[in-house]
C-alpha cells in the first residue's frame, strides 16, 4: 500500500517505541528530573518546557499502546504510572504559579520583558492562580486525584473496553458495534442500539458510580475555590468568555425547525413515518454505492486539500505515507478515535478504524486536521502550543468540511448529491442537536448533583429529558443509556468535553466562508499559530473581524447549513 494503515512507533519518546522496558526507564527518568527542577525564576522555565514536551510524547506512546489493545496490562501499568508522572509535574508547575503570584506587578512586568516568548503563558497563569486555593491545597489535590478522580476514567475506560454485546449469534466488542448504528438494514441498526441498551442498563450502577463521583469530585474542588459556576473551569480551559457560549447556544436553539424539517424529510425517504434514535445515521443509499476504500480515500483527501492548501496536502501525504496512522480494524481496538502529537518528533499519531466508508474518510480528514493544527506550532515554544478544544475542534472539522464541500461541488447526479448531502447535514444534526442534548444534560447533571447522589433511573430521565430537548421532541424513541455510553462524560483532564464540538464546527465553517476567496492558505496558518496564545475572541477579532458575542457569525455559519437543508428537500426522490 502507498499509505500505511499501520503506525509507527519505534523513534517515539527517543526510541522508546513499544519497548515497555526503556518507556518504564524513560519515565523513571522523567520524574527524577521533575524532582530536581530549580524552583527560581527564571531559571525554570527553560527545563520546564523540556519536559513538558517529553512527558506529552510520553502520554501520547503510552496511549498509542492502550489504544490498540485494551488488554495490554503492561500498558495499563504504564498509564498508571505515567499519570502518577504527570500529577507530580502538575505540583511543579503550580509551584511555578506560586512564584509567580509572590511578585510584585513591577517584578512581573520586568520578567514579562525578559521572558516575552512566552508572556502569554505566564500572564494566563498567574492569573488563573488567583482564582485558586493555596498552594498546599492545589498540591494536595492534585496528589489525591492520581488514585481517586482521574482513577474513574482509567476505570471508565477499561470496564466498557472490556463490555461485550450479542447480537444474534455473535458477541461483539463496542467498536464493532458502533459500525452497525449506520447500517442500511433498520433491523440491524434497531438490534444493535436495543444490545447497548441492555447491556449498559445491566451495569448502570457502576456507570451511575463513576459519574457521580467524578462530577461530585469537582463540584466539591469547585466549592472549595469559591468559583460559583460549573462552566468555570470549562470556559477558563478554552479561553472563552460566557456570553460567547450562551450567544452561540441561543442561536443554535433558535434554529431547530430546518433541523426538524431535514428529520421529517428523511424519515420519508426512508419509509418511515417518523425518525428513531437508531435512525439518525441510516444511509440512504446501499453500502456499495459509498463505499471508499483506504488508498482512495487517502488520495481524495489529499486532492481535495490541495484545492484550498499545498502545504496542508503536503502534510497529509507526508502523515499517510510515513506510518502516522493506525486505521486497521482490530477485536481489541478502543473504540473512537484521536490525534495524539509527538512534538520531540513534531509529529502527531492518529488511532481510528478505518471502514471504507465515506464517515471513515471524514473521520480521517479530522484527525488529520488535529494533526496538521499541531504541525504549525512546533516552531512555538512547547508553552504556547497548548491550545483550547474549541479551536482543536474548529481545525479538525474544517478539514472534514473541505473534503465535503468538494466532494458535493463535483457530484454528477441526484443521487450522489443526495447522499453527500445528506451526510453533510447528519455532521449539522450531530452538532446543533446530539451535542447541545450532552451539554443540556452535563449542565443538569451538575445541578441535580449539588443535591445528592443520582440513581441511574433519574440519570436516565434527565439524559432522556435532554434528548428531547435539544432535538425538539421531533423523535419517536431515544438513548436512555446514552451517557454511560459516551465516553466523553468520563473524562477527567477536561470537563464538559461536549460544546468545543459544536463551537469548532460552527467557527470552522464561519472561517472556511470568510476566508475561503481571500488568501485562504496563509490566513488560515495565521489564525492557527496564534491560537496557543489568544483568547477565542481576540482570535476571530484579529484574524476574521468577527464580534463572538453577537449573532451574526453564528447565524451566518448555519444559514449555509440551512441552505443546504432546503436543497437536499428539494432534490426528487429517487
Amino acid at each position: 500500500m502507498e499509505y500505511k494503515q499501520t503506525w509507527n512507533l519505534d523513534q517515539v519518546l527517543h526510541g522508546s517505541g513499544s519497548s515497555y522496558e526503556k518507556i518504564e526507564v524513560k519515565l523513571d527518568a522523567l520524574l527524577d528530573r521533575i524532582k530536581k527542577l530549580p524552583l527560581t525564576l527564571p531559571e525554570i522555565f527553560s527545563p520546564f518546557q523540556k519536559l513538558l514536551e517529553e512527558i506529552h510524547e510520553a502520554g501520547s506512546l503510552i496511549a498509542c499502546l492502550t489504544s490498540t489493545d485494551i488488554s495490554d496490562t503492561r500498558a495499563t501499568k504504564a498509564e498508571a504510572q505515567y499519570h502518577s508522572i504527570s500529577a507530580t509535574f502538575e505540583g511543579a508547575s503550580q509551584k511555578i504559579d506560586a512564584l509567580l503570584l509572590a511578585l510584585t506587578d513591577k517584578e512581573f512586568d520586568e520578567l514579562l520583558k525578559k521572558e516575552g516568548a512566552i508572556a502569554f503563558s505566564l500572564m494566563e497563569s498567574r492569573r488563573l492562580a488567583k482564582e485558586k486555593m493555596s498552594l498546599e491545597k492545589e498540591l494536595l489535590v492534585t496528589e489525591l486525584s492520581t488514585s481517586g478522580h482521574s482513577a474513574y476514567t482509567t476505570l471508565y475506560y477499561s470496564f466498557m473496553g472490556n463490555l461485550t454485546f450479542p447480537l444474534g449469534d455473535k458477541v461483539l466488542n463496542l467498536s464493532k458495534l458502533e459500525k452497525l448504528f449506520s447500517h442500511a438494514d433498520r433491523s440491524i441498526r434497531k438490534e444493535a442500539f436495543e444490545s447497548m441498551e441492555t447491556e449498559l442498563s445491566k451495569h448502570e450502577a457502576i456507570f451511575a458510580q463513576i459519574l457521580n463521583n467524578i462530577v461530585d469530585f469537582r463540584l466539591t474542588l469547585y466549592k472549595e475555590r469559591k468559583w460559583d459556576s460549573y462552566l468555570h473551569e470549562t470556559l477558563a480551559n478554552n479561553r472563552i468568555d460566557e456570553k460567547t457560549l450562551t450567544t452561540m447556544w441561543d442561536v443554535v436553539s433558535k434554529n431547530k425547525a430546518p433541523l426538524v424539517k431535514y428529520l421529517k424529510h428523511k424519515a420519508k425517504l426512508l419509509g418511515l413515518k417518523k425518525l428513531s434514535w437508531c435512525d439518525i445515521d441510516a444511509p440512504l443509499g446501499s453500502l456499495e454505492e459509498s463505499k471508499i476504500p483506504w488508498e482512495a480515500g487517502c488520495k481524495n483527501i489529499i486532492e481535495q486539500f490541495r484545492k484550498v492548501s499545498p502545504k496542508m496536502a503536503a502534510f497529509a501525504e507526508k502523515a499517510l505515507k510515513e506510518g502516522w496512522v493506525h486505521a486497521q480494524p482490530g477485536d481489541k481496538k478502543r473504540a473512537g478515535g484521536f490525534c495524539t502529537g509527538v512534538p520531540l518528533l513534531k509529529e502527531s499519531r492518529i488511532q481510528m478504524t478505518y471502514t471504507d466508508t465515506f464517515d471513515s474518510q471524514s473521520t480521517l480528514a479530522h484527525e488529520l486536521g488535529h494533526a496538521f493544527h499541531s504541525h504549525v506550532l512546533y516552531d512555538k515554544p512547547p508553552l504556547l502550543q497548548s491550545y483550547p478544544m474549541n479551536i482543536a475542534e474548529a481545525a479538525s472539522t474544517m478539514c472534514e468540511m473541505i473534503v465535503a464541500d468538494s466532494a458535493l461541488k463535483a457530484a454528477t447526479s441526484p443521487k450522489q448529491k443526495l447522499l453527500l448531502l445528506d451526510d453533510k447535514i447528519t455532521s449539522y444534526l450531530a452538532f446543533n442537536m446530539n451535542i447541545h442534548s450532552r451539554f443540556l444534560f452535563e449542565s443538569s447533571f451538575h445541578e441535580k448533583r449539588k443535591e445528592g447522589y443520582i440513581t441511574p433511573d433519574q440519570i436516565n430521565e434527565l439524559m432522556v429529558e435532554a434528548q428531547k430537548n435539544s432535538y425538539a421532541n421531533s423523535l419517536e424513541s431515544y438513548l436512555p443509556h446514552f451517557w454511560a455510553y459516551k465516553m466523553h462524560f468520563y473524562f477527567t483532564d477536561a470537563t464538559f468535553y461536549n460544546w468545543p464540538y459544536t463551537f469548532g464546527y460552527l467557527f470552522s465553517l464561519g472561517t472556511y466562508n470568510i476566508l475561503l476567496n481571500d488568501d485562504f492558505e496563509n490566513r488560515y496558518i495565521s489564525l492557527l499559530k496564534d491560537s496557543g496564545s489568544m483568547n477565542i475572541e481576540d482570535l476571530a477579532k484579529k484574524h476574521l473581524g468577527v464580534d463572538l458575542h453577537e449573532p451574526d457569525f453564528w447565524q451566518g455559519a448555519i444559514d449555509l447549513l440551512n441552505a443546504n437543508i432546503e436543497e437536499f428537500i428539494k432534490i426528487p426522490s429517487l
